[in-house]
């Protein structure tokens, strides 16, 4: 049988789902989660400490009128029945505080569990310094700039859709690879072509200078890539719909000369597109220029994997490099 308050909690609760009125559930909301709180308590205190205390006396007395043989015996087993019951309530008890609330409107999940929109973050400095506190949703290292890096490093920690932009132009010397673990990055270094990245300064084997490791949907495009041993890299299986467009990977800025990467782009995903995505929206756009490279200019495996559209061997203007 219900006690009154939790017949009232049921009353009001009714009156909730007539009213469908959002400030009212927020208000209600607000004055159920003390009361259950504190109702939850006070009955689990009761029944963890008096329980077994009531139970021992009901059973002396019953007992003293020769109903039971061994009281003790009789205290100690309804004594751990109790105090399974009380565990058990308490968490049924949470439980429900947690579900009426969030049902009220009361308790917003997002505070418990942020969810950041989705970000833009504009990198405007050439270093490689980390961020300083990924997943804060703000792009700064120590020295409060933002570098490609640290964007990425935002991306990662925070997930959702987000994109990355250049306000500076120059040459961005990788100390090792940059590696993309979070889906639906988008990393738009203009049309220019301006924006260099560079692995000469890596440690052997650690120069792989952008990394798509189990991610899918992400876009890389109009970024110069040199001295890497994989200029863009794509791994796994589970890397899939990645595209890529519009990237000098093994020349110099202008297209026309070779500073080489090992392999230009190794892919092991599957269902990736590598230049034109032949929707006819800007596809002479958006062809890669793989040349230069000294070992591969796309190689790898996977499955459904699109290459359309790329110059590979010669360079912008269709000579040899």
């Amino acid at each position: 049988m219900k006690s009154l308050i939790m017949r009232r909690i049921d009353r009001l609760l009714k009156q909730l789902n007539k009213k469908n009125s959002k400030p009212f559930n927020f208000i209600i909301g607000l004055f159920l989660l003390p009361l259950f709180t504190l109702y939850g308590l006070i009955e689990a205190f009761y029944l963890v400490f008096f329980g077994p205390y009531k139970s021992f006396q009901y059973i002396a007395k019953q007992n003293k009128k020769g109903a039971f043989k061994s009281s003790y015996q009789q205290h100690l087993e309804f004594k751990h029945k109790t105090r399974v019951f009380s565990a058990s309530t308490v968490v049924i008890i949470i439980i429900s505080v947690f579900t009426v609330n969030v049902v009220t409107g009361a308790l917003n999940l997002n505070n418990i569990f942020p969810v950041f929109a989705d970000t833009s973050f504009t990198v405007d400095n050439l270093g490689d310094a980390s961020d300083a506190n990924a997943g804060d949703g703000n792009c700064a290292t120590a020295g409060a700039v933002c570098t490609l890096r640290a964007a990425i490093e935002e991306h990662n920690a925070l997930g959702g859709t987000n994109t990355i932009d250049f306000s500076v132009s120059g040459t961005i010397n990788v100390n090792s690879y940059i590696r993309i673990d979070s889906d639906n990055l988008m990393i738009d270094g203009g049309s220019n072509h301006d924006v260099v990245i560079n692995g000469s300064g890596a440690a052997i084997g650690d120069h792989d200078c952008l990394y798509i490791n189990n991610s899918s949907d992400n876009t890389i495009k109009g970024l110069v890539i040199q001295n890497c041993r994989y200029g863009i890299r794509i791994s796994t299986a589970l890397a899939t719909g990645n595209i890529i467009q519009n990237n000098y990977i093994g020349t110099n800025t202008a297209g026309t000369s070779s500073v080489s990467n090992g392999t230009g782009i190794s892919i092991s995903g599957n269902s990736n597109i590598i230049g034109t995505d032949g929707d006819g929206v800007n596809d002479s756009n958006e062809g890669n220029l793989i040349s230069g490279n000294t070992s591969i200019g796309i190689g790898g495996g996977g499955i459904g994997n699109t290459i359309a559209g790329n110059i590979i061997g010669p360079n912008i203007s269709g000579t040899a490099i």
